[in-house]
């Protein structure tokens, strides 16, 4: 069995800083299986994963940095609940330190606007989307209108 000293000692500075760096956009949950997965057997998918995610988060613009692109926008993070999804465009670290996002919410109708991230993770209640990729808006929507076609 794996100790929590053993666990640490493995963990490289660079994944232990990234997942400190994600927890204002992924729950506390969802964190500890991110990081519980580093050591089973698909630990090197969850390496790359957390470093992937951390780099996005990173890099994503501020609010307005996107305006006026319209359907040319980057979508760089996806969260989903049942049946409810959440699709970021930009981020702004506020003055309290918590992030506000910039993007679309499709509960029963999509709408856009400003999300408080930290009440869409709170009592993990959406989780962050691990293979989404980063794409345009108009990407996303002809990727949802084919997952809605009837086969």
């Amino acid at each position: 069995m794996t100790t929590t000293a053993t666990i640490e000692k493995n963990l490289t500075e660079e994944v232990k800083k990234a997942l400190y760096d994600l927890r204002p956009f992924v729950s506390i949950a969802q964190l500890k299986v991110l990081r519980q997965g580093l050591f089973e057997e698909e630990g090197s998918f969850f390496k790359d994963k957390i470093l992937e995610l951390n780099k996005i988060v990173r890099e994503m613009p501020r609010t307005y940095d996107q305006d006026g692109l319209g359907n040319d926008a980057i979508i760089y993070l996806h969260y989903f609940a049942h049946g409810a999804d959440a699709y970021i465009t930009e981020k702004d670290k506020l003055g309290d330190g918590t992030f506000q996002a910039f993007g679309m919410m499709a509960i029963q109708e999509r709408e856009w606007g400003y999300i408080d991230i930290f009440e869409l993770i709170k009592d993990d209640m959406f989780e962050i989307d691990l293979h989404w990729t980063p794409q345009t808006i108009a990407e996303m929507k002809t990727s949802v209108a084919d997952l809605c076609r009837p086969k």
